[in-house]
């Protein structure tokens, strides 16, 4: 539509300049939320994995302390991970296993812990997983 056309049309050729900025910016609102939307659609909401030192385990008191490293490779912060660490023989028998919760974990983040066992865990082939965990709400 000319600047002609506009004025036998009644609108004046600020009135169409405006409306096309208006039609413009919505349609790149549009095309931002759409693009939003379905680039979010490869994130990794959590993949939370553990890795045990077994040769840092060391034995103070009556008790043995393995320590450990709980790591989110994630895009979510996870709060509330349980996690288990444990001992089997040879036979693939668990033989000892610790628990412990992890409160919060950020992502791309990394938390080191302790595991804590009444048996000597050395010799042992020593695991950890994750049992359960929260995707964080509001953090």
């Amino acid at each position: 539509m000319s600047v002609a056309d506009a004025q036998r049309s009644g609108r004046s050729a600020a009135e169409m300049v405006t409306t096309t900025i208006c039609v413009l910016l919505i349609a790149l609102v549009c095309g931002a939320i759409l693009y939003e939307g379905y680039a979010a659609g490869d994130d990794d909401p959590a993949r939370v994995e553990v890795t045990v030192d077994a040769s840092g385990a060391e034995q103070r008191g009556a008790l043995w302390y393995v320590p450990f490293e709980v790591v989110n490779d994630g895009d979510e912060t996870v709060e509330e991970i349980w996690v288990v660490v444990e001992g089997a023989d040879g036979t693939g028998q668990t033989v000892v296993e610790s628990e412990t919760t992890v409160q919060l974990l950020g992502e791309s983040e990394r938390a080191n812990a302790v595991a804590v066992f009444e048996a000597d865990p050395r010799g042992l082939e020593l695991t950890g997983r994750v049992r359960s965990f929260q995707i964080a709400e509001d953090v």
